[in-house]
């Protein structure tokens, strides 16, 4: 640092210290803290001169070390290609968490590193034409008594002659170990710069493992470590007095009881504190029965949390909601006559005041315990959305039937969480989001409404709008695009009212296929992620045909005839989506922060319009 190569000093250090055949040794329990920068503009800074202190180090080493040569060109080629290049690729497809411009502020870096050797040495010849040569203080400079870390009674001074060196012989020592004996460590092959153990059990050998041997000798728990790495549970099939099923178990049994918590630290750990304040959210059109099944099975709930219940009346005109919310008189009434089901939930979310935001249907019912077991993974600070499962309430009818064939609501029973780190695990298909669970069972951290990169659901998608579907999953797609996790949380389930009649589906599945291609279309637009397209141009076309495929050869009994209505809800998506934008440039968006509510039978009227799809909510 302090020089026009910005750093790779101690790098060019370090690669002089091994080639000269001496050991450099990491080790990561000697810990410091660094304060890294603060700044946005520093951290581009400092990113663009790290670029410059590798090439520095790597164009210097270039004409230093010429039987190296090939090797520092791969390192150069390498780092601008793989490292930068086809990130900053991938950053134009879709987006990515690494900044594009800190991308080219590294690649800034590269291309002035290339240079900035020979400045650095025509830099340090004129300090030398002025200053001289720095000559090194001997011991005789150096006073003892004022710098006592200079004594030879604690750091002899080393001649050159004197620093030991070991001459590398370039064959591989071959050494056999009888698994039935005691392992020793190898203490003979001091001259050898890697060994290849065979490793047997009496007659049978189970392979050969090459160690590297940069201490000159291989020690008996390095020997252990790197046998067990190779050989894993093989170790335990030659082994008569055990079976590797026998050894699993014990295993987890061992470690599962080893990490155990107790009750009280699994209270602390899985427990959101009762102090952090719940809203929940029940969007509804003109469907006053079930809205009061949910409405009882919420005020059943074994908590001792205070539950803020806000009803959206999302068709406040025909008035059957009001009569149904004044029989619970703590739950608050919002009106929002713009239909659409993201309309809905954003007036719900902007008249909230919990830390954490449910959102539910009016078709559902829920279990006692249903609460506290979905909001338990807020506990963690970087959970933005849980989702839980959502099983049929009934399968009574064929259409009920079907749907459940089609897929359902409910994501499985088996828990799991998806981030960031998901999110870019998908180079060449779309994010899949629709496989993260539905709004129908779903909490949010508040916090994310008003995150300048997430925000709130997106009216031009969802229920309501010609778009059909999608205001769920795009805002899924944001919340693991800023980098935070979901959790999908199985044992917290509600039950679905499913509809009962063939048409009502056929309606509900054309609007899913017209809301998933404007979800992906989103994404391109909205995003930048090419992905979103590939999935409508080259996705949807072959998962259409392997389907067909597959019932053809009687694999499946989904109906050719729904394959078909999907087909053309697909069509169908784009034109949809225009619409949908059309609808809410001439209504306008909720803003966060705006709006008013009142309990019990009051309401608030927050915007006019009419309902275009005839879907009230997401089913």
């Amino acid at each position: 640092m302090g020089t026009v190569t910005n750093g790779g000093g101690d790098l060019e250090m370090f690669f002089r210290v091994v080639k000269e055949g001496h050991t450099l040794v990491y080790e990561p329990s000697a810990i410091v803290r660094h304060r890294h920068r603060r700044d946005y503009a520093k951290l581009r800074t400092q990113i663009t001169n790290n670029s410059i202190g590798l090439f520095s180090y790597c164009i210097r080493s270039l004409f230093a070390y010429p039987d190296d040569c090939l090797s520092f060109l791969r390192v150069l080629i390498g780092w601008i290609v793989y490292r930068n290049l086809i990130r900053l690729w991938i950053s134009f497809k879709h987006p990515i968490r690494f900044p594009r411009d800190l991308i080219l502020a590294e690649l800034k870096g590269c291309f002035t590193g290339l240079t900035r050797y020979h400045k650095a040495r025509h830099t340090a010849a004129e300090i030398t034409q002025s200053f001289g040569d720095q000559e090194r203080e001997t011991e005789e400079d150096v006073d003892s008594a004022t710098y006592p870390i200079f004594s030879d009674h604690i750091f002899p001074a080393l001649t050159k002659e004197e620093i030991p060196r070991i001459k590398t012989n370039p064959g591989i020592a071959v050494r056999t170990v009888d698994l039935r004996e005691p392992l020793q460590a190898l203490t003979d092959v001091k001259e050898y710069s890697s060994v290849r153990v065979f490793v047997k059990w009496h007659d049978q050998f189970l392979g050969s493992v090459d160690i590297a041997n940069p201490d000159r000798g291989i020690s008996k728990s390095r020997l252990i470590e790197v046998i067990v790495n190779q050989f894993g549970m093989k170790l335990l099939e030659v082994n008569p007095n055990f079976s590797s099923y026998y050894c699993y178990t014990q295993a987890i049994s061992i470690l599962t009881n080893h990490y155990k918590v107790t009750d009280k630290e699994t209270d602390l750990l899985t427990c959101l504190p009762d102090k952090i304040p719940i809203s929940l959210i029940i969007a509804t059109y003109d469907r006053p029965q079930d809205l009061r099944k949910c409405l009882c099975s919420l005020v059943a709930q074994k908590s001792t949390r205070q539950l803020e219940i806000i009803v959206v009346d999302n068709h406040p005109a025909s008035g059957l909601t009001p009569p149904v919310v004044a029989e619970f008189p703590d739950v608050v009434l919002v009106s929002e006559s713009r239909q659409g089901l993201a309309y809905a939930r954003n007036a719900g979310f902007v008249a909230s005041t919990g830390d954490i935001v449910i959102a539910t249907d009016d078709d559902v019912t829920l279990p006692p315990d249903w609460l506290e077991k979905l909001i338990a993974p807020f506990a963690r600070p970087d959970v933005m959305i849980v989702t839980g499962n959502v099983l049929p309430l009934q399968l009574e009818s064929l259409a009920q039937q079907s749907f459940e064939n089609y897929g359902g609501l409910g994501r499985g029973f088996e828990e799991f969480e998806v981030n960031g780190d998901w999110f870019e695990s998908f180079p060449r298909h779309a994010v899949p989001t629709w496989q993260l669970g539905a709004t129908a069972n779903a909490a949010f951290r508040a916090s994310i409404f008003s995150h300048p990169k997430i925000g709130l659901m997106n009216e031009a998608l969802g229920p309501g709008m010609p778009s059909g579907v999608g205001e769920d999953t795009y805002l899924f797609y944001k919340v693991l695009k800023a980098g935070y996790a979901l959790v999908y949380e199985p044992n917290a389930y509600v039950w679905h009212k499913h509809r009962t009649e063939m048409p009502g589906l056929h309606r509900q599945l054309y609007n899913y296929s017209k809301g998933h291609v404007a979800y992906n279309l989103t994404t391109w637009l909205q995003d930048g992620d090419w992905r979103g397209l590939v999935q409508i141009v080259l996705g949807l076309p072959l998962f259409h045909l392997s389907r067909i495929y597959q019932r053809l050869r009687g694999w499946s009994d989904y109906p050719i005839s729904l394959i078909w209505l999907e087909m053309t809800g697909n069509l169908a998506g784009v034109w949809s989506l225009w619409q949908s934008h059309l609808r809410v440039k001439r209504e306008g968006r909720i803003a966060k922060g705006v709006g008013s509510r009142e309990s019990g039978v009051g309401s608030r009227e927050s915007g006019v319009g009419s309902r275009e799809s005839g879907v009230g909510s997401r089913e």
